[in-house]
């Protein structure tokens, strides 16, 4: 089952897929700078990454590299090369090169919990809040380095591992695809964007085996949201069911950047407007990104959305969905979803 945690930083966005991570490379980075982000030296990557970076081959964006090595990061990889000192080492920065933020303590927290959260550990938190030891206090405000915000509140800590007793049954779990005899996965330790929507997309019931396939589009316009899109499919294209698409990610123009959103047809579980099939289209999830990927690229955020929300997907429909491009699957030619989109890292993940 595929297990993936994003880290987005200022060039690409790390994945830990299983015990396996993986990292895509984005526009301008270099071995040297993903070595470092990773604690690891330029010779394992290469070693781990034989078919693309062996025999003298060269970096190119979008694509996945295995990163060696189990342990977490510590620092972000810088925002371009530019950004070095004089001396040529290149600085750590924090995700989005934030500034520190506040986070107010709540019963429970302590200095691992809020760690955990924020990508920072103990010690640099007492270092940069002053602390002499590990008490916490109720409404306390601690300087913390992330992108999280600090007024959502931090994921309550994982129950413990039990087996869960059930009837003997061959079929996977539909809403956590694994078999009977193990405990659902904690979604909320695992996943950022799709905790807003969870609810949403667990709300319908969904027949194991009733999605085929998972395609991906770019809407082709610099902006829009699926409120947008719905009142166009519906009034000008005529579509009796509206929004096309299942998904709609945003790209922070009329909606947030990676916001997820949940459209009537997989609230309905009815099938899709997107492909010019209407076989495929009774089979297939539609997500959209916001945006033209001929002219542009999607954002770390919409990458890193789409990514949790495949893999949930993936779970919620029992067998995971065979991922295509839109121009990978349609009847007739197109260029969607841009050739910008990184068609083949996306394939590199969740290819089986």
């Amino acid at each position: 089952m595929w297990r993936l945690f994003f880290l987005a930083t200022a060039l690409g966005v790390g994945l830990l897929v299983a015990a396996e991570r993986m990292h895509i490379v984005g526009k301008g980075e270099t071995l040297y700078q993903i070595s470092r982000y990773y604690g690891v030296t330029p010779q394992q990557l290469v070693s781990a990454n034989p078919d693309k970076l062996g025999g003298g081959r060269t970096l190119k964006a979008g694509e996945a590299l295995r990163i060696p090595g189990s342990e977490t990061p510590q620092r972000a990889i810088p925002v371009s090369s530019s950004e070095q000192d004089n001396d040529g080492v290149t600085p750590a920065i924090n995700d989005n090169d934030a500034a520190p933020v506040s986070y107010t303590v709540r019963r429970g927290d302590t200095l691992s919990s809020i760690g955990r959260a924020f990508k920072i550990s103990p010690s640099e938190l007492r270092e940069l809040n002053g602390l002499g030891g590990n008490s916490l206090r109720v409404g306390q405000k601690l300087r913390v380095r992330s992108s999280h915000n600090p007024n959502t509140p931090l994921p309550p800590p994982p129950p413990p591992a039990s087996p869960v007793k059930t009837e003997k049954s061959n079929s996977p779990l539909v809403t956590g695809g694994q078999s009977a005899s193990r405990p659902a996965p904690d979604h909320s330790q695992r996943y950022f964007f799709i905790n807003k929507v969870k609810d949403k997309i667990d709300r319908p019931h969904v027949v194991p085996g009733r999605w085929k396939y998972i395609v991906v589009h770019h809407s082709g316009t610099p902006s829009g949201n699926a409120r947008i899109f719905d009142y166009f499919h519906r009034n000008v294209r005529g579509m009796e069911n509206g929004l096309a698409y299942h998904f709609v990610i945003g790209n922070g123009h009329d909606s947030g950047d990676g916001e997820i959103e949940v459209g009537d047809r997989w609230l309905r579980q009815i099938q899709g407007g997107h492909l010019h099939s209407d076989a495929l289209n009774e089979i297939s999830i539609g997500i959209c990104f916001v945006g033209d990927f001929n002219s542009d690229r999607p954002t770390k955020k919409q990458i890193a959305a789409a990514i949790e929300l495949i893999t949930y997907l993936n779970e919620r429909c029992g067998k995971p969905p065979v991922f295509k491009a839109h121009r990978e699957i349609n009847p007739r030619p197109t260029e969607c979803p841009g050739k910008n989109f990184p068609v083949q890292a996306f394939h590199q993940l969740f290819d089986r």
